[in-house]
């Protein structure tokens, strides 16, 4: 995955290609992967979602569902 430095693309295009890295995850990887595809850092993307999950609740089902939707980042070959 590109870094958001990388001028290769967009972040909408680096969204679109989103995966959930094997390194670098706490729980799922969900906010891993959008630090990796936007100039927001993953601790950002986590406390976006434990406010959501405090304020509304729905923090918890949101990432529920972007970790299942997400793949997750394929294994590189030696």
């Amino acid at each position: 995955m590109s870094s958001p430095n990388d001028p290769s693309g967009t972040t909408w295009d680096r969204l679109r290609k989103l995966t959930r890295p094997r390194r670098g995850r706490v729980i799922g990887g969900v906010c891993a992967a959008f630090g990796e595809a936007t100039s927001v850092p993953a601790w950002m993307w986590r406390a976006g979602f434990c406010l959501a999950l405090v304020l509304y609740g729905a923090g918890i089902l949101v990432y529920i569902i972007l970790m299942i939707c997400i793949p997750v980042e394929p294994e590189a070959s030696a």
